[in-house]
């Protein structure tokens, strides 16, 4: 089984493919789907010339690059989530805006696409799944169980 993100309509280019997915989480700006390894594997088979606008956007990953990176616990959507952090941008957010690193660490962050953007500079759909994969596994969740947990949904 694997996980993907997704959004924009990629119910619409499972169904016109024929390939089976079940939406595990859906709200206005993401769906997390399950895939069997076979649907999958013809869901990766398509060519992109194949995939037009209306089927929207769909992402993979196994993992992400920071995995090495330290690990502190943070407030997102109220609740605690492990989560890594970028000395670097510590370092500045304690350097240039003469806040302390308790302060760094105490914020709150209503949703997981806000700590993902300000704790660790992520913003592109590529990028939020990979980390989101890995804060999965960190946080021993799935992923749609850790979009369910920290992302509230939109207009649902």
């Amino acid at each position: 089984m694997k996980e993907i993100l997704s959004g924009d309509g990629f119910e619409n280019g499972a169904a016109h493919f024929h390939i089976e997915a079940k939406r595990t989480y859906h709200s206005s700006r993401f769906d997390v789907w399950e895939l069997e390894d076979a649907e999958f594997t013809r869901l990766c088979s398509l060519h992109e010339s194949d995939w037009n606008g209306a089927f929207g956007w769909w992402r993979y990953a196994k993992g992400c690059n920071i995995e090495h990176y330290p690990v502190h616990t943070f407030s997102v959507n109220g609740k605690e989530m492990l989560g890594w952090y970028d000395e670097d941008r510590l370092a500045d957010y304690v350097s240039l805006l003469g806040f302390s690193e308790e302060d760094y660490f105490a914020e709150p962050f209503q949703r997981l696409t806000a700590y993902l953007s300000a704790v660790i500079g992520v913003s592109t759909e590529t990028n939020i799944c990979a980390v989101s994969v890995g804060l999965a596994r960190l946080n021993n969740i799935t992923l749609s169980g850790l979009f369910e947990k920290y992302e509230p949904k939109w207009g649902n």
